[in-house]
């Protein structure tokens, strides 16, 4: 007697399997999973490292911009296809440090980055570097609230990086002006300085040490040396590492509005404190002319 047909239609496994590869690719993903796939590519820590270290260096080396870093190394994967580049171009923008190096570009940035990004691609900027010499501090007080006087950038970090030339860097000039643009600047949540090996006079600790000091005497002129008192919108925290030759500025809420002189003063001790030791360990000008008065 002949056995029954199955009622059930036998494929071969193996030939069931490569099928189901075949159709698979990373376009066919759930979005949530491509994202993260994404963000395991652009790396914004990665990136941002890259641009001050190189493999020869120590941990303990100072910080140095490295002439081989360039963003676009970074953003080579949305080249892959047109798919690729509007899936993932605003991420990608997001997680990339970027350098303007160009003085002459630095100088009109502004106008650089209006002229060549969209305003989705401008609003998704999280870290930009520039290289900075005089004339690039000297357009810092028309910037008003924003980096580079663009409301549509929201940056996590803004770097400035001293440009390394035989030329020295008179920093004191401009502490007035930044100490008084900083207390409305609300665009950036990090700043930090650089050296770059670059000559600073005096020592680049010794500027970081007075323009602290200079941020915290007007504040305390505002709040109460004036008829009316005129707080600051933003107040920044501040580090400094000596081996790495870097200052930095966090962004934190302004301090209370109504608070009394006693109060002021027991909030501001620590930071005294620090800037105190900070001066005692503080470097002395490597030229003693200055020292004599002849500089």
């Amino acid at each position: 007697m002949a056995k029954p047909a199955s009622p059930y239609h036998r494929k071969d496994s193996g030939i069931e399997l490569d099928d189901r590869y075949e159709k698979a690719s990373f376009l066919t993903l759930p979005a949530e999973i491509r994202t993260q796939i994404w963000c395991l590519v652009f790396n914004p820590k990665q990136s941002y490292k890259d641009v001050f270290s190189c493999p020869r260096c120590t941990d303990d080396a100072p910080s140095a911009l490295q002439e081989d870093y360039w963003a676009s190394t970074y953003l080579q994967p949305l080249l892959t296809c047109r798919q690729f580049y509007q899936d993932a171009h605003l991420l990608a923008f997001s997680r990339t440090t970027f350098v303007i190096r160009n003085p002459y570009t630095v100088l009109d940035i502004a106008g650089r980055i209006n002229s060549t990004l969209r305003p989705d691609q401008i609003s998704s900027l999280r870290s930009i570097a520039i290289v900075s010499e005089a004339r690039h501090f000297r357009q810092m007080h028309h910037w008003k609230t924003h980096a580079f006087g663009i409301p549509a950038l929201q940056l996590e970090d803004m770097t400035i990086i001293l440009h390394r030339s035989s030329y020295w860097h008179y920093l004191f000039d401009f502490n007035v002006m930044m100490t008084q643009m900083l207390r409305d600047f609300s665009g950036v949540k990090k700043i930090c300085f650089v050296r770059n090996h670059a000559r600073v006079k005096p020592h680049f600790h010794t500027w970081f040490n007075r323009f602290v000091g200079a941020m915290m005497r007007l504040d305390r002129v505002e709040r109460f040396g004036r008829k009316e008192c005129r707080v600051e919108k933003t107040w920044w925290n501040w580090t400094y590492q000596g081996n790495k030759q870097t200052a930095t500025l966090i962004r934190v809420p302004s301090k209370d509005v109504g608070m009394d002189i006693e109060s002021y003063d027991e909030l501001m001790a620590p930071m005294m404190e620090w800037l105190k030791k900070s001066m005692e360990i503080e470097e002395y000008d490597p030229d003693p002319m200055s020292r004599l008065g002849f500089v």
